[in-house]
C-alpha cells in the first residue's frame, strides 16, 4: 500500500512539474526594445531651439552606439529665418542612468532672408560639423532625459558667408525616454 501511494504521490509531483513548465512556456516574454527618447534641444548644433529624437541602435541597451535627429527652425536678426536639421552619431559610456557622451553631428542649415517689400526670399546654405562631449542622464525605464555637452561648431561648407565657425558651444537636450 505505501508503494502504491508513494508511485501516486511521485506520478502526481511529475506531472505537476510538466504542466508548470509548459505554462511558463506559454507567457510571452517581452522582446527587449530599442531605447528611445524625445527632446527639446537648445544650442549650437541646431542654430537655436529644435526638437528630436535619440535611438540606441543595439536592442535591449541603453548604452553603446546611438542615432539622434532634430529639426530647429528659429528667427534670428536682420530679418533671417534660420532652418536646420542636425544628425549624428553618439556612444554612450555607464550602466545605470548616468552616462558620459561622445558625439559627432552634421547640421545642414538654411538661412533665409525675407525682404517683404520685395516679396522674394533669398537662401543661403551651410554645412556644419560638431564635435559633442558631455553628460547624459536617461531613465533605464521611462521618464526624464537631459543631456549637457559641450559642442563647437566648424563650418564645412558656406554658400553666403553668414555662418563663423564658433570656437566653443553648448547644447542643452531635455525631454522623455521610453
Amino acid at each position: 500500500m505505501k508503494k502504491t501511494i508513494l508511485l501516486l504521490c511521485s506520478s502526481l509531483l511529475i506531472l505537476a512539474s510538466n504542466i508548470t513548465d509548459m505554462s511558463a512556456q506559454k507567457t510571452k516574454i517581452k522582446k527587449p526594445v530599442f531605447k528611445t527618447a524625445i527632446f527639446g534641444q537648445l544650442g549650437t548644433t541646431s542654430m537655436g531651439l529644435g526638437f528630436g529624437f535619440d535611438m540606441r541602435l543595439q536592442r535591449g541597451k541603453r548604452n553603446g552606439i546611438g542615432v539622434e535627429a532634430a529639426l530647429s527652425c528659429a528667427p534670428a536678426p536682420d530679418n533671417l529665418t534660420v532652418v536646420s536639421f542636425p544628425v549624428g552619431l553618439n556612444y554612450l559610456f555607464g550602466k545605470r542612468a548616468h552616462f558620459f557622451e561622445m558625439g559627432l553631428s552634421t547640421t545642414p542649415i538654411l538661412f533665409l532672408t525675407n525682404r517683404e517689400k520685395q516679396n522674394n526670399v533669398n537662401p543661403s546654405f551651410n554645412l556644419t560639423l560638431s564635435p559633442r562631449i558631455g553628460w547624459r542622464y536617461q531613465n533605464p525605464n521611462e521618464g526624464l532625459f537631459v543631456s549637457i555637452c559641450v559642442a563647437p561648431l566648424v563650418v564645412l561648407y558656406s554658400a553666403g558667408g553668414e555662418l563663423n565657425n564658433f570656437p566653443i558651444g553648448a547644447d542643452i537636450k531635455m525631454g522623455y525616454t521610453f
